[in-house]
């Protein structure tokens, strides 16, 4: 995922790259696509994504984010 694209998300780099692996490593279809960059192409752009990968994903981020809050990050 490109920064300049995430810039005013309010997340660092290193937060955003943690969150694609995350997805990456949820979802078949997001591994497949080689990650969550922007393709300003329909097809490529809303990949078909089954709900478990998604609740997955949350979950993930949501423990990440109540860790890096215990961190202080």
């Amino acid at each position: 995922m490109k920064y300049c694209e995430t810039k005013g998300s309010g997340l660092s780099k290193e937060q955003l790259q943690r969150l694609e692996d995350m997805a990456k490593d949820s979802s078949y279809e997001i591994q497949e696509r080689g990650g969550l960059d922007v393709r300003n192409w329909d097809r490529e752009d809303f990949p078909e994504i089954s709900i478990t990968s998604i609740t997955r994903m949350i979950e993930r981020a949501y423990k990440m984010g109540l860790e890096d809050g215990r961190k202080g990050v």
